[in-house]
């Protein structure tokens, strides 16, 4: 007994963070969203990906002769496509797919006009063990290939991290104000970046179990360098950085839970639609599409594209990570000055 009367309590970081990690936990709605999201969209890119190809007509592919054409006509074969050997230099009017190794690198040249089917025939190359970031796929008009579930993995995490900071973040502190327990902590010396800071543990390993899960993925589909994981991480740290700061600045001072929820909750479908995944960002006016370009969840769904899928031409990162850094501080001095205990608190 008289060891627990000595004993001291833990500091109120460690107190409020094992706290909210359990309310979170506790709190199936919230929790549903934050896992369910990055699934439904896997699940819904996937068989817009399958279905679209799976509508082409089947290739009929030539391979340039190399040093490893052997290897790739008898892969292809075995897949059961079409396939003929094409000598250096000669051309043919019957293949619809051209496939030209090079070393530990392969460029697969499409009809134009036929589009036939393209994802068999990229995994069947890359089963002679080439990378498929190594795999170079376009039309013979110039025009790449679009695959809607590779443009959309980097805008998946970033839609995950922001409904973790929205939806996880934002809406239960304004829950709390609502309910008039921020009013009761506000009477203890708990100092307000203390209260904030404590909402983040719990959250970044709920961030890193949403990247970890799309990382498998992509490391499964071979859009993943390892070489490229450390970079992949420290853009992703950033990223959850900055939108959780923004979301603690949007719960600093909201007083409705319910109104909160609506616009957050629109506010992460627009986040996904100007990420440039749906929507080509060059279908917009140049000056509206650049300033697209700039938005936080932007500048983060391209960063994460450079490392999660090898798209070096997505983002400059160390201006991207500048940007989200920037960003993360301003927010989160911003969170801390503006933040209110009660709702008729006045500063």
């Amino acid at each position: 007994m008289s060891a627990l009367l000595t004993k001291q309590p833990r500091a109120a970081f460690a107190e409020l963070s094992m706290t909210n990690a359990r309310e979170l936990l506790r709190d199936g709605k919230t929790m549903f969203f934050i896992l369910f999201f990055p699934l439904f969209f896997l699940g819904l890119f996937w068989f817009l990906a399958h279905t679209i190809d799976a509508e082409s007509p089947q290739p009929v592919v030539a391979v340039t002769a190399s040093s490893g054409s052997e290897a790739v006509v008898n892969e292809l074969e075995e897949a059961g496509f079409t396939v003929s050997e094409l000598p250096d230099g000669r051309t043919t009017d019957e293949a619809t797919a051209i496939v030209s190794v090079e070393g530990s690198s392969a460029t697969v040249l499409l009809d134009a006009e036929e589009e036939p089917q393209w994802r068999g025939l990229v995994d069947a190359v890359a089963g002679t063990g080439i990378a498929k970031a190594d795999i170079a796929t376009a039309y013979s008009d110039g025009r790449a290939v679009f695959d809607p579930l590779r443009s959309s993995l980097a805008s998946i995490v970033m839609v995950s991290f922001l409904t973790l900071a929205m939806l996880g973040t934002s809406v239960p502190v304004v829950a709390l104000r609502g309910k008039g327990t921020l009013r009761l902590l506000g009477t203890t010396p708990l100092r307000r970046a203390t209260f904030i800071a404590a909402q983040t543990p719990s959250r970044f390993l709920l961030g890193i179990a949403q990247l970890a899960l799309v990382v498998t993925v992509t490391a499964a589909l071979g859009y993943l360098s390892p070489g490229a994981v450390p970079r992949l991480i420290l853009t992703a740290l950033l990223g959850l950085i900055m939108l959780f700061a923004l979301g603690y600045l949007i719960g600093s001072r909201a007083g409705n839970a319910e109104a909160t929820t609506t616009v957050v909750s629109l506010l992460i479908p627009v986040a996904l639609m100007l990420s440039g995944s749906v929507i080509p960002l060059e279908v917009f006016p140049p000056q509206v599409a650049e300033v697209i370009g700039w938005l936080p969840t932007t500048v983060l769904a391209d960063a994460l594209a450079v490392d999660l899928v090898g798209d070096s031409s997505a983002a400059n990162l160390p201006i991207a990570w500048m940007v989200m850094a920037g960003v993360a501080i301003a927010a989160a001095l911003l969170a801390t000055a503006l933040f209110r205990w009660d709702q008729g608190e006045r500063r």
